[in-house]
């Protein structure tokens, strides 16, 4: 028998994230520097981190800015190639008339 329990993915990560925040509170309660120390160094790390998002969201809004002109490139190229296509896949303007139904049917 199977006697290794398994763990959701879910419960892994809550693990995770507990000791990471057990972690931190740990690392500032039993840090030799004062409350306004300890303060003033997270506001800086805050500050860095803000600062790092934001050149990252430029950077990928940049990078969306450039994907979404590829395309409007590409499909200007390629449109009157797909409209071309389509064109010759309808049947003339004049409609074909059907067969009677009862064609070629001998009663």
């Amino acid at each position: 028998m199977d006697t290794h329990k398994r763990y959701s993915g879910l419960a892994v990560f809550f693990a995770f994230l507990g000791g990471a925040v057990d972690g931190a509170l740990a690392g500032i309660l039993l840090t030799t520097k004062s409350g306004q120390e300890v303060r003033w160094d997270l506001e800086d790390y805050a500050r860095e981190k803000q600062g790092y998002l934001l050149r990252q969201a430029k950077k990928a809004r940049a990078a969306l800015d450039d994907a979404i002109e590829r395309g409007k490139t590409f499909l200007s190229k390629h449109e009157p190639m797909a409209k071309k296509d389509a064109d010759d896949e309808k049947p003339d303007s004049g409609r074909e008339e059907a067969p009677p139904r009862d064609a070629g049917v001998r009663t």
